[in-house]
């Protein structure tokens, strides 16, 4: 009889607290993990509720029509107008993409047609490491390096501009561009 009881606590069966203990622990952590999510959700729709109404109250002091399809913008004179913004950033992201995705795809297919396999086992995890780089260091590279490039290559007086942020990005979009069309392929 004593043999069968060790028996059965080496084995794991234990009758006592073990079981309902773990229930509590599992019970305690649900109820910590769902309020952890509602305390999020309060968190997220706060920032959204104050973020947007502070954006809203820029249009106190100028009208919709006029902050969107304005290209003047002096904070001085009260003149918010950010067509140029929006139509920088639209200009930017679709030259990043007509350079960035053509050069992605065919990397993509040289990696999944073409490259022997011990240069798809050096190339694959280098793509993913490179998807992987945070956009501020891609930022502080164009500035270092790209920017004053292109100022001494094209003349220019300063080398910020649509180009630069238009290659940059590029670069940026190419291992990510790269990584999913191989997968793809």
């Amino acid at each position: 009889m004593e043999r069968a009881a060790t028996i059965g606590r080496l084995d794991g069966n234990q009758s006592g607290g073990g079981h309902e203990r773990r229930l509590f622990y599992d019970k305690c952590g649900r109820y910590l993990f769902i309020a952890a999510a509602f305390l999020m959700t309060i968190i997220i729709f706060s920032i959204i509720f104050f973020v947007g109404k502070q954006g809203l109250m820029t249009f106190a002091e100028v009208s919709p029509l006029e902050f969107f399809f304005s290209a003047s913008w002096d904070p001085s004179l009260g003149k918010f107008g950010a067509l140029s913004f929006i139509v920088g950033s639209l200009v930017t992201t679709i030259l990043s993409v007509l350079i960035g995705a053509p050069l992605g795809l065919l990397g993509a297919i040289f990696l999944a047609k073409v490259a022997p396999v011990w240069l798809k086992n050096i190339m694959r995890p280098a793509t993913d490491l490179y998807v992987a780089i945070p956009s501020v260091v891609y930022g502080y590279i164009g500035l270092t390096l790209l920017v004053p490039y292109l100022r001494d290559a094209l003349g220019a007086t300063t080398g910020f501009g649509v180009l630069a942020a238009s290659l940059m990005l590029a670069i940026m979009i190419m291992p990510t561009i790269l990584s999913i069309s191989t997968d793809a392929l």
